[in-house]
């Protein structure tokens, strides 16, 4: 039997519905020589609540998880869905075979939980693991700042050569070290990640016909390769405003 759910703290916006975007023509659109022909950023970092998938890994779900033997779909103890949005398997894709370094980086409170969906859930067209796709992992409370300073430290990738897509506005503080922020409305798709890529070329004045093939550092880190229950109850403004991975009144 389901536990009841409980109320979330009357200061906070109401969590979103998790939604799926219809998919779109990505490998098409992703693998043209046009792409390939400009300069790619080191390394491109993802949030993962409302970034990655269509939830809140701390408020939608309850483990434990169980795989659901088929690409992209992941049970909770209840059976509610975990998904990744239809285009991030194949942005995925586009950036582990271009040899870019991808990372996560969430403040969710749920970390272990997190961590376990992306070792249970395959990615199509190559059924890997989702984990496998994440060279760094950065998964706990706390300001992005952090996170992106753990990322630099362990990679001895600049900042500047570093894009970050995150569906928070207050999560554009990373800006300070020199990180490109993209901010993500409803989910990363292939067109928030081109545009993401583009302002990093703009900003940092990356020619097209510069076709450069990105190495992975040496010292490259080993990545630790919706239920509706509203688990916020207990925790106090200040704890919310320094881990939750979701939106905060205001924004």
């Amino acid at each position: 039997m389901r536990p009841l759910k409980s109320r979330p703290p009357r200061n906070l916006i109401c969590p979103r519905t998790p939604r799926f975007l219809p998919p779109s023509n990505i490998q098409a659109a992703m693998t043209t020589d046009q792409i390939d022909d400009k300069e790619h950023p080191q390394l491109v970092a993802f949030d993962l609540d409302y970034t990655c998938w269509p939830l809140w890994i701390y408020t939608h779900v309850t483990g434990p998880l169980k795989p659901s033997g088929k690409p992209n779909l992941v049970f909770d103890k209840y059976g509610d869905k975990i998904a990744m949005y239809d285009d991030m398997p194949e942005i995925l894709h586009f950036l582990q075979e271009r040899d870019i370094h991808v990372a996560a980086a969430s403040r969710t409170h749920a970390p272990n939980l997190a961590r376990q969906a992306l070792s249970l859930m395959t990615l199509p067209p190559s059924n890997k693991r989702a984990e496998s796709f994440f060279d760094t992992c950065e998964i706990y409370p706390g300001s992005k700042i952090k996170h992106f300073q753990e990322l630099h430290r362990k990679t001895g990738i600049p900042y500047t050569e570093m894009v970050f897509y995150d569906d928070e506005r207050r999560n554009v503080e990373v800006e300070k070290l020199g990180v490109t922020f993209v901010l993500v409305p409803d989910g990363v798709n292939r067109r928030i990640f081109e545009q993401g890529i583009e302002e990093w070329r703009r900003r940092h004045k990356k020619g097209e016909g510069e076709k450069v093939v990105t190495k992975r550092t040496e010292n490259r880190a080993a990545g630790s390769r919706g239920r509706y229950r509203h688990k916020l109850q207990g925790l106090t403004d200040t704890e919310m405003d320094e881990g939750q991975d979701g939106p905060q009144q205001g924004y």
